[in-house]
């Protein structure tokens, strides 16, 4: 329990001050839930609030439209494919954090949405230790839904992919080169590079992702046990927190791994 409440007051904590961040808010009196409270409360007041309330609250603010049922056509089915591609895009970003970084996803959720399919979240609570790690973590749940299901691009994936080579990219910057070819590019982001200097370079980022897509597969592949009980589980329950994380890690065998 005691866990739980670390990992929601840490989200909480960041939606609270995220309304004061570039406005000052010194004193201790605001209003937190309610219309025109920071966490809008969607649902009535009851004598006790429990965990479920509190992941209510939570997600409502991530998803727009959680728990707003009248905003999903009822008379179109999602189809459970989308629902399982979903879990699994998911269980793929918390299957390759967990391993690189273990214990550190505190929440993992998904849920259907307004275009007739489903959305996902994953909460880390800890730091990650460099930037391949990072790039590992944005790929994972795009290898993982490839893994099942070859000539699909899940919601989300064109999003990581973007996010993985911006990451590569900077890396490119701050190091100058990524040592395929021995090809320095520290002025990569110059106007003034011939195609051909240009061309050089989108080559060694395509091969970068490339080589990282390979690892993060190898990861998946060697916790494939691990990856399909989180995407079950994901499909069954909608939402894991940290202490469901760990019950299921104890129950596979998980083979540490590294990037």
């Amino acid at each position: 329990m005691k866990e739980w409440i670390i990992t929601l007051g840490a989200i909480i904590g960041d939606i609270v001050g995220s309304r004061f961040e570039f406005d000052d808010h010194k004193s201790k009196s605001f209003n937190l839930f309610g219309g025109d409270g920071l966490i809008a409360c969607p649902c009535e007041f009851t004598d006790a609030i429990d965990m479920d309330d509190l992941i209510y609250a939570v997600l409502s603010n991530e998803y727009t439209d959680y728990g707003n049922e009248d905003e999903v056509d009822e008379n179109i089915a999602i189809e459970e494919e989308a629902k399982h591609i979903a879990a699994l895009h998911e269980a793929g970003h918390l299957v390759i954090s967990e391993i690189l970084v273990p214990e550190s996803i505190g929440l993992v959720s998904i849920r259907p949405n307004s275009h007739r399919s489903y959305g996902g979240f994953t909460h880390r609570c800890k730091n990650l230790a460099n930037r391949r790690q990072q790039i590992a973590i944005c790929l994972g749940g795009k290898a993982a839904v490839e893994m099942y299901y070859p000539a699909i691009c899940a919601s989300g994936c064109s999003e990581d992919m973007n996010r993985a080579v911006n990451d590569i990219c900077e890396a490119i910057t701050v190091n100058g080169k990524l040592g395929i070819g021995g090809l320095n590019i520290y002025a990569a982001s110059c106007e003034n590079l011939s195609e051909s200097y240009k061309t050089a370079t989108e080559n060694i980022i395509r091969a970068e992702l490339e080589r990282n897509l390979f690892i993060v597969r190898d990861i998946l592949n060697k916790n494939r046990a691990f990856l399909e009980k989180v995407t079950n589980e994901l499909v069954k329950r909608g939402t894991l927190l940290a202490s469901d994380i760990r019950k299921i890690k104890e129950s596979v065998a998980v083979m540490p791994c590294a990037v």
